[in-house]
């Protein structure tokens, strides 16, 4: 919903939106998601970075996250935005590269009371190891998990293995 049109529809019919954080307008990120969020509305931003590894474009990482923290500035209700972390689809070294690169932002965020969902890749680690990382990673297990639904997802086996307070699937 990150056309304007598409927006404007979803927030005049009080439904939840879900928006990609590179194709928001200025306006869109200050002022008709906030205004939204502070009437009770709630958004999911996503990075992304599934397009981006779709098309094999670079991400922008600092702009998605400067995107991220207009959003939560700007809204006095922070709780209600959902954000997807940085990560990279099927690479779970290069995610947690990510993550250890944008910790302090993502606390930041976390801190405010956005909903911050970091995305789960496989890999080396099982699914478990890899939260019980991140959350050192971060200094916080106030994060909801992400599950990869689409290419490289995590096999159903494991995710029932996982343990955590909040998880979101992506996808």
């Amino acid at each position: 919903m990150s056309s304007k049109s598409d927006l404007r529809g979803a927030i005049e019919a009080g439904v939840p939106v879900g928006v990609v954080a590179g194709k928001l307008s200025s306006a869109a990120i200050f002022l008709t998601i906030p205004r939204y969020l502070d009437r009770g509305g709630m958004c999911f931003c996503d990075s992304g970075a599934f397009s981006s590894f779709l098309t094999g474009e670079p991400m922008d990482w600092a702009d998605v996250l400067q995107r991220y923290d207009s959003l939560a500035l700007m809204t006095e209700t922070p709780g209600n935005l959902y954000v997807v972390a940085p990560d990279k689809v099927g690479d779970q070294g290069e995610t947690l590269r990510l993550l250890a690169a944008w910790a302090d932002r993502l606390r930041n965020l976390i801190t405010q009371g956005c909903k911050v969902i970091i995305p789960i890749q496989c890999g080396r680690l099982s699914g478990q190891a890899l939260i019980d990382m991140v959350a050192g990673v971060l200094q916080t297990r106030q994060f909801i998990v992400g599950i990869p639904s689409n290419r490289a997802a995590m096999p159903v086996d494991e995710c029932r293995m996982l343990r955590h307070s909040a998880f979101h699937i992506l996808g």
